[in-house]
């Protein structure tokens, strides 16, 4: 144990302890990690080998990291190489391994990793994230300052350089249309200079920062916009996407990495070549062109129901069976049809007590499962 310390890092004694007495008493079956960040490395590190089965799931690659280190990362060979390996250290002593498309999943196996690795795509509850024509529009966006008349294209999620805000903004610069305005909402590490490019562009009549938005109200916003736009070059998956195709909502999204898994051009929206300004405007100019109440009508036929629900698979897999997604978990788990499993992940404080578990009547969501399971994690924006 000190050997794998010192290789992997040192591990802050506090830390340490608080780990070793989670584990004494919650006593898991299956440690599940989210990342291979200090405290999911120190929990795997925490584990005796062969004492329990170890899982993760993987939502990194190196883009996503890169704009924050700069000073790194202009060498991008050796960037990905280092950022891999540092994600390696951890996530090769696991049994089995879940990324959450298909793209992320090769892209993992590309590097090498070891354990097994299967797509499991993250859950959406479609009993929340649905079409809801008794939505009164105009009221919700009066909300959150957007116009009755306009054409919406809406953004959430972390207003972060990797998610490449300033193609939608420059894009609505370019179309010179007084009939769009752009939604952003959302914090994160450049929203202040967006903002600036935005004021510099003359565009604050057009672009709104929201900042974050409730969960509660989500639902009933993603029901009052027009179209829905996911311009970053580094998406494995994209939740809020996966949110908006529950609404019904058009698609406008980069063709990079996993996105063009969840979009079809022509069918539920548009493709356009990432960080292309001209591409973007384009596509944007063609989906404000359409008749959008009849794409959005379209969106809720059976067939596309049946297409979202792809889309958003349930991780409801039972650890008794060997499927592929758990098939590096062996058989000695056919003993424990419903077995504890512990998630941890980032910095976050677990509660003490064991008794603290979330249970989820299997007909609510079309996402994981959440009984048996005790998540470290608290809910990020």
């Amino acid at each position: 144990m000190k050997q794998n310390d010192e290789r992997l890092g040192v591990i802050a004694p506090k830390l340490n302890g608080i780990i070793h007495q989670i584990l004494d008493d919650f006593h898991p079956d299956i440690l599940h990690i989210q990342d291979h960040f200090p405290v999911c490395r120190a929990m795997v590190l925490a584990v005796r080998p062969g004492s329990l089965k170890l899982v993760g799931t993987n939502h990194f690659m190196p883009d996503n990291v890169a704009p924050f280190a700069p000073f790194l990362s202009w060498n991008k060979p050796w960037f990905d190489q280092a950022s891999w390996s540092w994600m390696r250290e951890v996530y090769d002593r696991l049994d089995a391994v879940a990324a959450p498309s298909r793209t992320a999943a090769e892209m993992l196996r590309k590097i090498g990793l070891r354990p097994p690795v299967s797509a499991i795509s993250c859950g959406v509850d479609l009993h929340i994230f649905q079409p809801d024509p008794s939505v009164d529009r105009s009221a919700w966006r009066l909300r959150y300052g957007a116009g009755p008349n306009q054409k919406v294209f809406f953004f959430i999620g972390r207003v972060d350089p990797d998610k490449c805000l300033e193609v939608i903004i420059r894009a609505v610069a370019l179309l010179d249309r007084e009939d769009i305005q752009v939604m952003i909402a959302g914090e994160g590490a450049a929203k202040a200079s967006l903002m600036a490019q935005v004021q510099h562009l003359g565009l604050e009549r057009k672009v709104r920062f929201t900042g974050s938005i409730p969960n509660a109200d989500l639902p009933s916003l993603l029901n009052s916009i027009d179209i829905f736009f996911m311009p970053g070059e580094a998406e494995l998956l994209s939740i809020a996407s996966l949110q908006a195709m529950g609404c019904a909502r058009p698609m406008l999204v980069a063709d990079a990495v996993a996105l063009p898994e969840l979009v079809t051009s022509g069918e539920n929206g548009l493709l356009f070549h990432p960080k292309v300004l001209f591409a973007a405007s384009r596509a944007a100019r063609h989906l404000v062109l359409l008749n959008l109440q009849t794409l959005q009508q379209s969106l809720v036929t059976e067939d596309t129901r049946k297409y979202q629900l792809s889309c958003v698979r349930a991780l409801d897999h039972n650890f008794s069976h060997s499927d592929p997604p758990l098939a590096g978990l062996g058989p000695e788990t056919d003993r424990q049809p419903q077995p504890s499993v512990l998630t941890c992940a980032l910095f976050y404080h677990a509660p003490a007590n064991p008794s603290q578990l979330t249970q989820m009547a299997p007909d609510r969501a079309v996402g994981p499962r959440e009984s048996h399971v005790r998540d470290t994690k608290a809910p990020r924006p």
